[in-house]
């Protein structure tokens, strides 16, 4: 029976996942992101549980600040991976049933998941295709600094970018402008939909 093709789209920090998961959509593929399912958890079905676990100094203005949670945990291995701990089996959950509900419909060429953390959580079995977008550290620290996103206390917690390209189907060089990267996802996405 025909299905529609997992994708999941990981690398390092600001290394461009969002974008080429932006130029998949755009080519017809259905997308999904895992960090924002897991920003939408904070303030529903976690909400509480978060703050008996982490205590109530994670909170501003009656809701969970990711902010202040991510200052929490990404000093401390430990809570780090309670959180983890909490956190992913409600975003598997939720992937796993975003792709159930849309599988049969080929009005999409694509089942795309953004997955920064996909081989530390040992998701990739759920997938068909594994991508890994790669960018020089330098050029990924001067992205993350523009999204006011702190690249080396945050990047020590993930696999090495070279172990997540080793483990990765494919690799999607982005070491130029936004051009060259969507051709770098048009070719991929040209060959691999042909791929079984």
């Amino acid at each position: 029976m025909l299905r529609l093709k997992k994708i999941a789209v990981t690398g390092g920090i600001a290394s461009g996942k969002s974008t080429v998961c932006r130029y998949l959509k755009e080519l017809g593929a259905y997308t999904l992101s895992a960090d924002a399912i897991g920003h939408e958890l904070l303030n529903t079905l976690l909400f509480q549980t978060l703050i008996d676990t982490f205590g109530k100094e994670i909170t501003e203005n009656g809701k969970i600040s990711r902010t202040l949670l991510a200052n929490k945990v990404f000093q401390d291995e430990k809570a780090l991976r309670m959180l983890e701990k909490l956190i992913h089996p409600f975003i598997l959950k939720e992937i796993q049933e975003h792709y159930e509900a849309i599988s049969q419909d080929f009005s999409f060429s694509a089942f795309v998941v953004e997955m920064p953390l996909l081989f530390e959580i040992g998701a990739e079995p759920f997938y068909d295709i594994t991508i890994t977008v790669l960018r020089t550290t330098e050029e990924a620290k001067k992205q993350a600094a523009l999204n006011g996103c702190e690249y080396e206390n945050r990047m020590k917690w993930q696999l090495p970018i070279e172990k997540k390209a080793a483990l990765s189907d494919v690799i999607i060089p982005n070491f130029g402008n936004l051009q060259d990267l969507q051709r770098e996802v048009t070719k991929f996405f040209e060959i691999g939909k042909n791929v079984p």
